[in-house]
């Protein structure tokens, strides 16, 4: 039997925390379901890298360390879905979006899910999280312009001469295929008899709640940050 394998690969802010969670919660009805998605920590808000791990490692490029695609954990990825007696083989992690072409050299038949964003809503959606996990006091200031670089990078893949299978995806609840991003991949992974009901996780704050973590960013939180 042809074996699938499915790359989800964010990117950032579309989603990613939350689709992990239930992914790696749900793993033995995955696997029933004949899908093998490797298991993965989380963090106590329900946060992870996802599969990072599994397929990369940490080394030294040049002057800085940086994670990168590993043929020995490829290939045992390989064989893992071979003795699984599962039919795909999936994995999440916005670390691999920047390592579609290396990641394609290991699995030259993957596809590639991809979620794209609203750049407007990407842009509140980085200001929400610099307040709330970097410490940012100054308020909000729009840029002159929009940066586009999840759109120019699929360009570029497009263009490349053995371009990799994409799977383009709306980001948004109103777009999702069952109302929520859980639900939109299940559909792509044509699993139509499971049925998720995904928690939040990582949700951006309201705008009172914002406001009152960025003027608390001006004092040392200590371990009243988390």
């Amino acid at each position: 039997m042809t074996k699938r394998i499915l790359i989800h690969v964010g990117p950032g802010k579309t989603g990613s925390s939350a689709l992990q969670q239930w992914l790696t919660t749900h793993d033995a009805e995955l696997r029933a379901a004949g899908v093998l998605y490797p298991p993965h920590d989380l963090d106590g808000n329900g946060v992870s890298s996802g599969n990072r791990e599994a397929l990369m490692d940490l080394q030294q490029v040049e002057a800085t360390f940086r994670h990168v695609v590993s043929a020995t954990k490829a290939a045992a990825l390989r064989t893992e879905l071979d003795a699984s007696g599962c039919h795909t083989l999936l994995l999440s992690s916005e670390f691999f979006f920047p390592a579609i072409v290396d990641i394609q050299r290991a699995f030259p038949e993957a596809e590639f899910v991809v979620y794209v964003r609203n750049p407007i809503e990407l842009l509140e959606s980085h200001y929400n999280q610099t307040v709330k996990r970097h410490d940012e006091t100054k308020p909000f200031v729009a840029p002159e312009q929009l940066r586009v670089g999840v759109f120019a990078h699929l360009e570029r893949l497009l263009r490349t001469k053995v371009p990799p299978r994409l799977i383009v995806r709306p980001y948004g609840d109103a777009l999702f295929a069952g109302g929520n991003i859980v639900s939109d991949l299940l559909t792509v992974l044509d699993l139509p008899g499971v049925q998720p009901a995904p928690q939040r996780v990582n949700a951006s704050y309201t705008l009172d709640a914002l406001e009152f973590k960025r003027h608390a960013n001006h004092f040392s939180l200590g371990p009243l940050q988390p």
